[in-house]
């Protein structure tokens, strides 16, 4: 499975829900959708031991934005919605502290991290939907050998 069919699977078992059917690269304006970007992988650092073993420390970022109902004249609803991407980071946390959560390395997988933040009010569309993005971001390592291939189970 992809990272990134790894992190949807995922994704979809918070328990607060995950509005609509989840795409990828896109979400309509339409309330109740979501979608995930992947916003790809950024190498954080690199280590070469003597016998030509590489570990590299990566960082996968995604975007996920989330298409509520957002009525002007309805604070309780907007609040709604706020409680739902601050939970969302919340279980995020607790499912990665938890070894609960995706692993993409193969070195050191119980210091993975994955994490969900900066969750905000992204925009409002004509029709009264408000659009919410959470970044989830994971931490992984990856052991390659000498010639840079994947190294699978290297403890």
């Amino acid at each position: 499975m992809t990272p990134l069919e790894q992190m949807r699977v995922w994704l979809k078992t918070f328990p607060g829900g995950i509005p609509g059917n989840f795409q990828v690269d896109y979400t309509g304006e339409i309330p109740q959708n979501a979608g995930l970007f992947p916003a790809g992988t950024t190498e954080v650092s690199r280590e070469r031991s003597v016998s030509g073993r590489v570990t590299v420390t990566n960082r996968l970022e995604f975007a996920l934005y989330a298409v509520f109902e957002k009525p002007v004249d309805a604070p309780a609803i907007s609040a709604e919605n706020a409680e739902w991407v601050m939970e969302l980071q919340r279980w995020v946390q607790e499912q990665s502290a938890l070894g609960l959560a995706p692993v993409f390395g193969n070195v050191n997988t119980r210091a993975e991290t994955i994490t969900a933040q900066n969750g905000a009010f992204h925009s409002k569309k004509d029709n009264g939907a408000g659009v919410y993005a959470v970044t989830v971001t994971a931490q992984f390592q990856l052991a390659m050998g000498a010639a840079g291939r994947d190294v699978p189970g290297i403890p």
